[in-house]
């Protein structure tokens, strides 16, 4: 029999063929071929379901545990364990159902956002609640079904646990949104081949490696990879908005960065795994929040466009950069908002997946509910379903639970840049020259290298010293866009 670490690899490959085939989905497929690919994701799926719970690979897993060399591999292949055994209750077939209905679920979504139609969408999301509901009743053994789902994206964590937090923390976020500045009264508009120059540039700014990256756009921004030397992602593009396209990138490239440096020695095992979404989105929230929304940063991106397209910041100085990109302001679409708002939006997708869960909302009176929601929170009514509730593409894929890591993210983002600013006393001029590659690799050593090696509350109270606290987020938050 193959031990752990073959089998793991086999599955890493059939897992990058599954990536292939899905990021093809995302953005080259012809719109006539969506009903053959989800047939074909779900045969994906159902292969890499079949090998993982196969009894030879969890025998394999108890092994390895046992011949385990130190702390890491330990934690890792228990990691392992738990996901075998999680993935042991669910029966194939929904398993294959769950990826073919996402795939079309997905083409639904698209064609109801472009229609500005929530009608188009609503069948395919009835089903993927269904099947989410199915899906965590045989994680839950009794347990509470959403927890069972959240805890995929945030392991440890309860819907209790991240109730409370979100109550104590927005009445001081609301404190903080009644204090925002005037914005500022101009706008800036760049052509689509500009933007995406400076897009394509800004990944050596961050010292991304291009030779293991490729960009494409898509209708919803996101990341991807088929393995560490391999990562791939996307952009969306609007010629009166600039500042979306630069920091979604950015935003995108924090993601792609965590997965490039995790170590490929351990491809298909926990330690070639990203530690949770929490952790994930803290690292895209590093770069695009902490780092990218600066001074420091639009100094550099000034320069670009000084040097590469200056007919298009005419009149522009770099501190109205960056005074455009810093405002607070209660808007619409949550991957647009400001950093200081940005968790009312988390807020309001978190209470009404639980409402769905617990079953005190119906699809049908979702888009009420999230209008009803935005103007209570932020003060703003979407005029129609594109901007409200088809804005995320998370529901279309089964991805209940995963909203809460944008802000759990973001808190230890906010924690761990005040550590990198205490470790590099000249971290605004790494930023503003783009000489970024002892930050990339402070961040490998104290948090990419561990993969699932090491709990994530451990990863953050060794990297910091201290244990997660919203202290340092809402004080960045004060400092950085509001004093």
């Amino acid at each position: 029999m193959k031990n752990y670490y073959e089998l793991s690899r086999e599955l890493a490959h059939l897992g990058s063929a599954y990536a292939l085939v899905h990021w093809d989905f995302e953005t080259q497929m012809p719109k006539g071929a969506a009903a053959w690919r989800a047939e074909t994701m779900g045969f994906f799926a159902g292969l890499l379901h079949e090998k993982m719970v196969h009894p030879d690979y969890f025998t394999s897993a108890q092994t390895a545990l046992k011949n385990a060399a130190n702390e890491l591999e330990k934690e890792a292949l228990r990691c392992a364990i738990k996901d075998i055994e999680k993935k042991t209750l669910l029966p194939q077939k929904l398993v294959e159902e769950m990826s073919e209905a996402s795939a079309l679920a997905h083409e639904g979504w698209v064609t109801a956002k472009k229609e500005k139609n929530f009608s188009i969408f609503a069948p395919h999301l009835e089903k993927m609640i269904r099947l989410s509901r199915e899906q965590a009743s045989f994680y839950a053994q009794g347990k509470d079904p959403y927890d069972a789902l959240l805890d995929d994206y945030s392991p440890g964590m309860t819907s209790a646990m991240i109730k409370k937090l979100f109550d104590e923390l927005r009445p001081k976020l609301q404190e903080l949104i009644s204090r925002r500045k005037k914005p500022m009264d101009k706008k800036w508009s760049v052509p689509i081949e500009i933007q995406e120059k400076i897009c394509h540039d800004v990944v050596a700014w961050m010292g991304f490696p291009a030779d293991q990256l490729v960009q494409a756009r898509s209708v919803h921004p996101f990341c991807t990879n088929l393995h560490p030397s391999d990562v791939r992602i996307t952009t969306r593009y609007n010629v009166d908005d600039p500042l979306m396209s630069l920091m979604s990138t950015v935003h995108e490239l924090g993601h792609g960065l965590y997965e490039n440096q995790i170590p490929a020695e351990h491809v298909g095992t926990p330690l070639n795994q990203a530690n949770g979404m929490d952790m994930h989105e803290s690292q895209s929230r590093l770069w695009e929040v902490c780092l990218a929304t600066s001074p420091e940063f639009f100094r550099w991106v000034h320069g670009w466009y000084d040097k590469n397209a200056p007919e298009y910041i005419k009149g522009w100085s770099a501190q109205d950069l960056f005074t455009l990109a810093s405002v607070v302001k209660p808007s619409l679409i949550r991957t647009e908002s400001d950093p200081v708002t940005y968790g009312m939006h988390v807020m309001i997708r978190f209470e009404l997946e639980l409402a769905i869960f617990n079953g005190t909302l119906s699809v049908q009176q979702l888009p009420d509910a999230w209008n009803k929601a935005y103007q209570n929170y932020l003060g703003v009514t979407p005029p129609d379903d594109s901007v409200g509730i088809l804005q995320d593409s998370h529901w279309s894929s089964g991805a209940f639970g995963y909203f809460p890591s944008y802000l759990l993210g973001t808190m230890i983002s906010c924690q761990l840049h005040a550590s990198l600013k205490e470790k590099f006393p000249d971290l605004s001029s790494r930023v503003e020259t783009g000489k970024l590659a002892e930050v990339c690799t402070w961040l490998k050593e104290n948090v990419h290298r561990y993969g699932r090696g090491m709990p994530a509350p451990q990863i953050i109270s060794q990297a910091t010293g201290r244990p997660l606290s919203p202290d340092n987020f809402l004080q960045f938050l004060n400092e950085r866009f509001i004093a």
